[in-house]
């Protein structure tokens, strides 16, 4: 067998939010299906898991739809068969913006997020950028021999 894994990319470790909305977007759900895997294959991982808003409504609902998405991404998880002790939920509300204000004044939808955090047996290629990002391969090519 012959296995290339020289392709590889970044792989935002965050599922994004619509604007007031707290549901995991279907076409996201690739981000939790990757981490749930790891996550069973390797129990001994942990993650945190921190709601982000931007600041559109008062801070207080600007807690509530971050923890609530928060929760959302946490339960997708247990439902992907991650362990509730494997995961912590925080939320940081608006307070927190990875992504600033654009000059227009227009807010940085990106920030309506949760990030997943790695606080324990991170897999490889984990790191911080502005979100935590994984270094995933694209590319696996396997040749078995024919048998006749």
């Amino acid at each position: 067998i012959v296995q290339r894994m020289d392709v590889v990319q970044n792989m935002p470790n965050a599922i994004v939010f619509h604007q007031y909305e707290s549901t995991v977007d279907p076409s996201l759900l690739f981000v939790l299906k990757w981490n749930a895997s790891y996550i069973r294959a390797f129990p001994s991982a942990k993650v945190k898991i921190v709601g982000h808003s931007t600041d559109y409504s008062s801070n207080v609902k600007d807690e509530a739809l971050a923890m609530e998405r928060a929760q959302n991404v946490r339960t997708v998880l247990f439902l992907l068969g991650v362990p509730f002790e494997n995961t912590d939920i925080i939320s940081e509300g608006s307070r927190e913006p990875a992504f600033e204000i654009e000059s227009s004044g227009v807010r940085q939808a990106r920030n309506n997020r949760v990030d997943i955090f790695y606080t324990a047996n991170p897999p490889k290629g984990y790191h911080m950028d502005t979100i935590p990002v994984v270094k995933v391969s694209t590319y696996e090519q396997r040749i078995t021999p024919i048998v006749f």
